[in-house]
């Protein structure tokens, strides 16, 4: 059985106590600056709402859940708006949201730069776009880049992934001068994109491999060492 939250927690504070101040902090930092109370919060790339959301989710005015299709049964995981989608092809007038999540996202898109386009189109003048995905360059996702969709799928059934959820990925825009370019030629203006690792994520499967990403990841977390953590996390802002 995989690590339960609770003992993935204690292993943290063992080997590596500032893990989640260097990739979860950053990601809240980045939701608390932007998501004032009563924002109009478009969630993209997941229908039902991403969990890294639902925290402050008595504090938004409206969350809009966008996918390619709905979430499996609408209960109390599933607390955002569905909306059926194309992040390319959005059905909203423009400046409609505050802000826009993109979590896990980008690595999917098979066109990033039409996304990022609509996205811009999308926030209200003064908006943020928040995102998270995987660098391209790290050896995690070199490796997973190996491994065919199925490998994908039966790796991360352990885990308690659903082979439904688990998307062919594209990597189009996945390092940060990319997305750096990309975003700017929508006419958005960087705050914030920096590299961390979460190796560990991948792999609490199983107590031995669970504490070797947590040192893997402490490794990287030292100066000189950014182009090899395994994801991204950036703030663009629409002027």
């Amino acid at each position: 059985m995989p690590l339960s939250f609770q003992q993935r927690h204690a292993l943290k504070q063992r080997f590596y106590p500032t893990a989640d101040d260097v990739t979860v902090g950053v990601m809240r930092g980045a939701l608390e600056r932007h998501l004032q109370p009563g924002a109009r919060v478009l969630d993209a790339g997941s229908s039902g709402g991403t969990w890294v959301l639902k925290r402050y989710a008595a504090e938004m005015g409206l969350v809009v859940g966008v996918d390619v299709a709905l979430p499996q049964g609408l209960d109390d995981a599933h607390w955002a708006e569905p909306v059926v989608g194309d992040l390319a092809t959005l059905p909203f007038a423009g400046a409609s949201f505050d802000a826009i999540l993109c979590y896990n996202v980008i690595e999917h898109l098979v066109d990033p730069a039409a996304a990022f386009a609509e996205f811009a189109r999308l926030l209200r003048p003064g908006g943020a776009l928040i995102f998270k995905t995987p660098a391209f360059c790290s050896p995690v996702i070199l490796l997973s880049r190996a491994l065919p969709l199925s490998a994908h799928r039966l790796f991360k059934g352990p885990l308690g992934v659903e082979a439904a959820d688990v998307f062919p990925t594209h990597y189009r825009c996945n390092t940060r001068p990319k997305l750096h370019r990309a975003l700017s030629a929508a006419g958005l203006h960087r705050e914030l994109l920096t590299a961390v690792d979460q190796t560990y994520d991948y792999l609490y499967f199983s107590q031995v491999p669970f504490v070797l990403g947590l040192l893997y990841s402490r490794l990287l977390d030292r100066p000189g060492l950014s182009r090899f953590r395994n994801a991204i996390i950036g703030v663009y802002i629409k002027p």
